[in-house]
């Protein structure tokens, strides 16, 4: 005869059977084993069966693990390979001087919204390297599976980059058009794309998950919106808009960046990351108009281009001081809250 053994408990229960007709034994060692219910057998017919079934963090923890390796997982990589080979290869050295770079048409396409080159240069290179960062953690059997990659970047991160090639090809050869119509397609696939990691977000999700899985992709968006706007302000200076129509844009531009940035710090997002990216580029502005470009200067006057410099400045100031304050509440709600969870 034997025993059923209830393994609803928390304990681990090891039950021992032999040849003999005597009822099988049932040890209780009062412990608990992560693994789930696996029976093994010795040569004397011992049988071990242990376990109650692990938490729903650990089964998680272990499909993320088995999860083999998705198509998606290897388009990401080919897709951010392919953007960073055109965006060095085209944007910065123009293939050898075959073509023109991106850096020599935004030089001689400046216009009041135009940051100064540094900040530019000093925000790709991190986006690039985060990017490249998640491209390697998604291919690990850890984060492959997982919903925030494959459901919440999905297709979107491929889109962006599919997008961001093609504007860097416009853009070299001013079209600024088809240019600025990629631009929007980049800004919308991201934003797209942090919609649905934010619904796909785990309650639990760790701060290396944030790091690895997240923060490129809002780093990177918030540097398109600051594009988009630089974009649709050359657009506008090459269809021969008026010197006042250029204006009210540059000035609704930056009023709507300094909407998006207080929309990032809500309580909803709480996304201080966009807002930061869209500082860095009012302080850009604010340097690049201490010497404005000759033919920027010939176009709008000295008077215009000090106005727009104060209004930069004043634009990063108001954005800084609410991300200050934004900063303090979030830090203080992590750190000073008490965290408490059901086992």
């Amino acid at each position: 005869m034997q025993d059923q053994i209830d393994f609803s408990s928390p304990s681990t229960y090891i039950r021992i059977e032999s040849d003999d007709e005597d009822d099988g034994d049932i040890i209780d060692d009062g412990g608990y084993d992560s693994n789930s219910i696996c029976p093994s057998s010795t040569s004397s017919g011992v049988v071990v069966a242990r376990g109650s079934a692990p938490p729903d963090e650990t089964e998680e923890f272990l499909r993320a693990a088995r999860a083999r390796l998705h198509p998606l997982n290897v388009l990401n990589v080919a897709a951010f390979g392919a953007n960073v080979f055109v965006s060095l290869g085209i944007g910065i050295w123009g293939l050898g001087g075959v073509m023109s770079s991106v850096r020599e048409v935004t030089k001689s396409h400046m216009t009041l919204l135009t940051p100064a080159a540094w900040t530019s240069e000093l925000i790709w290179a991190p986006i690039f390297f985060f990017e490249g960062i998640f491209c390697a953690a998604q291919l690990l059997p850890t984060f492959r599976g997982r919903p925030i990659v494959l459901e919440g970047v999905g297709y979107f991160f491929v889109y962006a980059c599919a997008a961001q090639i093609a504007w860097t090809f416009f853009f070299s050869f001013c079209l600024f058009l088809p240019a600025f119509i990629s631009m929007v397609i980049l800004l919308v696939s991201l934003s797209c794309l942090l919609v649905s990691q934010f619904l796909a977000k785990s309650p639990d999700e760790s701060r290396r998950e944030y790091w690895l899985l997240r923060f490129p992709f809002s780093l990177h968006m918030g540097w398109i919106f600051v594009s988009t706007a630089i974009n649709w302000s050359v657009l506008s200076l090459e269809t021969g808009a008026s010197e006042s129509t250029l204006l009210a844009g540059i000035i609704a531009s930056m009023a709507l960046l300094l909407v998006v940035a207080f929309l990032f710090m809500s309580a909803m997002t709480k996304n201080l990351v966009v807002p930061a990216v869209i500082i860095w580029s009012f302080v850009g502005i604010y340097f690049e108009l201490r010497h404005p470009a000759a033919h920027v200067k010939a176009v709008f006057g000295e008077s215009v281009c000090d106005a727009v410099r104060r209004s930069s400045l004043a634009c990063a100031i108001i954005a800084a001081c609410a991300f200050s304050a934004r900063g303090m509440v979030i830090l203080y709600r992590e750190c000073c809250t008490i965290h408490v969870g059901e086992h």
